[in-house]
């Protein structure tokens, strides 16, 4: 039984996926819901500082991705049960350190994260944030994959 459940959502199919698995096992469990979007910091490696962005433009596309995310994260909350208790965290920084990082602190016992099932070729390039989390929390984890597209 579950009493503190953190799940990370980024607005995507697998996030939503993972919010409301989350949300079936908070509700039977009676326990709380942390509902974490972090917002990645952009750097030179995503394309931003090859354009010529300089600082006025660097910081407007900072304020806009973080403006995407709280909306996304708002949503979100606002159409859970009402029954639910739930807190909505946004923070900055690498996904995957940052759930696992309030994992820790906020000494959730399930984090739930949606797998985008990317395979092992692209999650090299691209990363896996439910790999990372799987290898560095030390707690329960559940990797909730999206629902498979019709053929």
């Amino acid at each position: 039984m579950f009493r503190s459940i953190l799940v990370g959502f980024d607005g995507s199919p697998h996030a939503e996926r993972a919010l409301s698995e989350a949300v079936a096992i908070a509700r039977a469990d009676h326990a709380t819901l942390t509902v974490l979007a972090v917002v990645p910091d952009p750097s030179p490696l995503t394309g931003m500082g090859s354009l010529g962005f300089g600082g006025a433009s660097f910081a407007l596309a900072e304020s806009e991705l973080e403006h995407d995310y709280a909306t996304h994260l708002d949503a979100a909350v606002e159409a859970l049960p009402s029954d639910l208790s739930v807190t909505k965290l946004l923070v900055h920084g690498r996904p995957g350190p940052a759930i696992v990082h309030e994992a820790r602190e906020g000494h959730h016992d399930l984090v739930v994260v949606g797998s985008r099932g990317l395979g092992a070729a692209a999650s090299i390039v691209l990363g896996s944030i439910s790999g990372y989390v799987l290898h560095h929390l030390p707690g329960a984890a559940l990797v909730v994959h999206a629902e498979p597209v019709a053929a």
